[in-house]
């Protein structure tokens, strides 16, 4: 394990009470990480169209012998999403490369990343069938890691912060094909054969996800499954859902991992949208529990 010094103590009174704070200011700018960047092409769509959204979220709370008391805090977090997309008859590609990066500091006892993500990938389609059933070939590409490291944070004063993730520690690499049905542009279901690669470039991690001691690399293959729904539903509150699975072979039932999204953004005018976003994981090389993440954000975005 990989210990620092402690720079939070999370049972000091004063930071319990900024808890609610901090989960409302550190929710991403939305566009997710894997079974969540759904890429999806308008039936209108021919040739080339690109896209780039920029989102910022921030909050300060400060008090000063305030009689209900309370806790200062500042938190801000950022993101930005390059996309692009092409369509002709039978063919569709779509690219997507998504950055965030968030961090929280609450009453001077120093800061804490609150998002972190870098997520690339690659979307192919093409229409295999001549009477307009909507069954398609797919292919996908996706890369992730992140920017910054990552602590399990100890309990009391006297526990030393770990180590637990940092720059390519773990990236992941997948890439599956398969046949897709797409009755829609809001709708996507696909079934598949995929590679998964898990590196992780400092090995003394290694053990933490799924990793051999001082392995660095992972190949593994299995079947995927992937369902993406986007659409309106109602006006002007966008409403985002994803399933991916990944079974090993190999690998017991059990062992499949399971990634749900379900992403609520309701827009207040051109500049300002509130975000509501639930994800659910289960990756038994993290861990054997179910993961579970719950952000709320009022922020600022421009799409160009």
């Amino acid at each position: 394990m990989l210990k620092t010094k402690r720079s939070w103590e999370w049972r000091r009174p004063r930071l319990r009470h900024g808890l609610i704070a901090l989960f409302i200011v550190a929710a991403p700018s939305y566009n997710a990480a894997l079974a969540q960047e759904a890429i999806s092409f308008s039936d209108t769509l021919r040739g080339w169209k690109t896209s780039a959204r920029f989102n910022l979220n921030g909050t300060q709370v400060s008090y000063r012998n305030w009689a209900k008391g309370g806790v200062n805090s500042i938190s801000a977090t950022g993101g930005a999403s390059f996309t692009v997309l092409y369509q002709d008859e039978a063919f569709s590609y779509g690219s997507r490369a998504t950055f965030r990066y968030g961090r929280a500091k609450i009453d001077g006892d120093g800061s804490r990343k609150t998002d972190d993500l870098i997520h690339l990938r690659n979307r192919f389609l093409y229409d295999i069938t001549k009477n307009g059933l909507p069954i398609k070939l797919f292919g996908n590409v996706q890369f992730q890691t992140q920017f910054d490291e990552g602590y399990e944070y100890g309990k009391t004063q006297q526990d030393p912060d770990i180590l637990i993730s940092k720059y390519f520690a773990p990236a992941l690499v997948t890439q599956n094909v398969g046949l897709a049905w797409v009755p829609g542009s809001y709708l996507s279901m696909e079934v598949g054969l995929g590679l998964k690669q898990t590196i992780v470039r400092d090995d003394r991690l290694a053990t933490r996800y799924g990793l051999s001691e001082g392995d660095r690399f992972r190949n593994e293959g299995g079947l995927t499954i992937g369902i993406d729904f986007e659409k309106e539903i109602v006006k002007n509150v966008m409403y985002t859902a994803s399933i991916g699975t990944f079974s090993s072979v190999g690998e017991a039932l059990k062992a499949t991992d399971v990634n749900v999204t379900n992403l609520l953004v309701g827009k207040i005018n051109s500049y300002l949208n509130t975000t509501f976003q639930l994800n659910l994981v289960y990756d038994r090389d993290y861990s054997t529990e179910l993961q579970v993440s719950q952000v709320l954000a009022v922020g600022f975005s421009i799409t160009i």
